[in-house]
């Protein structure tokens, strides 16, 4: 798995320049990245304020991620579905990725590979 989580790696700092809900899924991307999560998911902003999936407006509120980089990837533990990541901004928020079912996943597409989450040991 450290290689799968090592091709996030390379990637950062990673600018945001697209951010939008196509329901139920929440698309983030930048110039040679792209992320699409239909799992739970929640930024906490700077302010602590939080916008989560189950908010109705959200889809008005992702936004303003646009502008802000992810500059750091840090991995849930372990868990019978895998692990989840958890992206540090620019800004001090924090957008982290829940998968609490085995379809319900996300998809980051980097320069070196596809990586379907959540990540799980061979």
């Amino acid at each position: 798995m450290s290689n799968a989580t090592g091709a996030v790696d390379e990637i950062l700092p990673a600018r945001i320049d697209r951010a939008e809900i196509e329901e139920p899924t929440l698309l983030v991307g930048g110039s040679s990245w792209s992320l699409s999560a239909t799992c739970e998911w929640r930024w906490v902003k700077p302010d602590g304020s939080v916008v989560s999936s189950s908010m109705g407006e959200a889809s008005d509120l992702v936004w303003d991620l646009v502008g802000d980089e992810i500059v750091a990837a840090q991995w849930s533990g372990p868990s019978a579905l895998g692990v989840d990541p958890s992206f540090e901004l620019r800004s001090g928020g924090v957008l982290d990725l829940f998968s609490d079912a085995s379809f319900d996943t996300w998809v980051l597409h980097t320069p070196a590979l596809v990586l379907v989450g959540p990540l799980r040991d061979p």
